[in-house]
């Protein structure tokens, strides 16, 4: 069965319009994953002293993440904004950040090694004491994301040429086709007619000419 313009044209379109949603929707993952919880800690002091609490954010421990997030996001709209080499571009800054973002997150996954949650404690102002920590679904979240915008950024760099671009390269082949035959149409007119129609263009009045 053979498939005409219209139907690669429209499947193009989809492609860049799920590309862009989903880009998007990468971006702001990441943004969310770096106001999410990474770390719990919990100081044990002396009595009769209280124990102090601390829930640290990605963007704390990993500010490289949301930073990189709003990259992405920015990528989503470039990809409206640009055409194919501009997009190749594009495609490859999403990549390289979601490579980022996954590298900066993958270390904070599963247990934090001793070392590391005493930094962030001093980081945060914690007291001296016996630490214990708690790890958050930020870290998670912020893989997720990243492992998103690097298949996202991949797809654009194999697949963005033939995306179509803003403005008229949206008409789709019929009207482009439409436009033609009207051309065509008003080019075999008999020549009053089209005298007619470049007076309307004119903005003129023909039946004022036809009455003198």
């Amino acid at each position: 069965m053979a498939i005409s313009r219209t139907d690669v044209s429209s499947g193009a379109r989809r492609e860049l319009t799920v590309a862009v949603l989903l880009t998007a929707g990468a971006g702001a993952l990441g943004l969310v994953a770096g106001d999410r919880s990474w770390l719990d800690l919990r100081v044990v002091r002396e009595a009769p002293l209280p124990p102090v609490a601390e829930t640290v954010s990605g963007a704390t421990v990993a500010p490289l993440v949301p930073g990189l997030a709003l990259v992405v996001l920015a990528g989503a709209v470039g990809l409206l904004a640009t055409r194919r080499w501009g997009r190749l571009a594009i495609g490859l800054v999403i990549l390289v950040a979601g490579v980022g973002i996954v590298a900066a997150a993958t270390p904070w996954l599963g247990a934090v090694s001793v070392g590391r949650a005493q930094d962030v404690a001093l980081d945060v102002g914690l007291p001296a004491g016996a630490l214990t920590t708690t790890g958050g679904d930020g870290a998670l979240i912020a893989v997720l994301a990243g492992g998103l915008a690097l298949v996202l950024g991949a797809a654009t760099v194999l697949r963005s040429r033939r995306w179509p671009a803003m403005g008229a390269r949206y008409d789709s082949p019929a009207t482009e086709n439409s436009a033609a035959r009207a051309a065509a149409a008003r080019r075999s007119e008999p020549e009053s007619d089209r005298e007619t129609w470049e007076a309307l263009d004119r903005g003129e009045d023909p039946t004022r000419r036809t009455t003198q």
